[in-house]
């Protein structure tokens, strides 16, 4: 098996941190986040997120036709990002990615002030 690097670099400012996650224990790849823990939560979620989608692109041949590559893709970015954001260790991030993957349910306002 060969191991191919893909690092995306994303321009941050201030503290930069760097982390390297992979899909899956038999993945052929690593993927490099690289965050400010400065950054507003979104921000830094939405880079996570554009990293482990061009990580995860896959040739259709290979892959064996669209319907798979397409299955295949969401599955590898969904494992990425969440060991990612995991990997982090910061709790807004990972609640943020919580309530964007349904984890968490949004929280229901039960009475409103006049």
């Amino acid at each position: 098996m060969t191991i191919i690097s893909k690092a995306i670099a994303l321009a941050t400012v201030a503290s930069t941190l760097a982390l390297t996650a992979t899909a899956s224990a038999d993945s052929d790849f690593t993927a490099r986040f690289d965050y400010s823990a400065d950054a507003p939560v979104a921000q830094t979620y939405a880079r996570f997120e554009e990293t482990a989608h061009e990580a995860c692109k896959l040739d259709r041949v290979k892959a064996g036709g669209i319907a798979m590559k397409l299955k295949m893709e969401k599955a590898c970015e969904s494992k990425l990002l969440a060991d990612a954001v995991a990997e982090t260790r910061i709790p807004a991030l990972i609640a943020y990615h919580d309530e964007q993957t349904g984890q968490i349910p949004t929280l229901r306002q039960y009475a409103e002030a006049n």
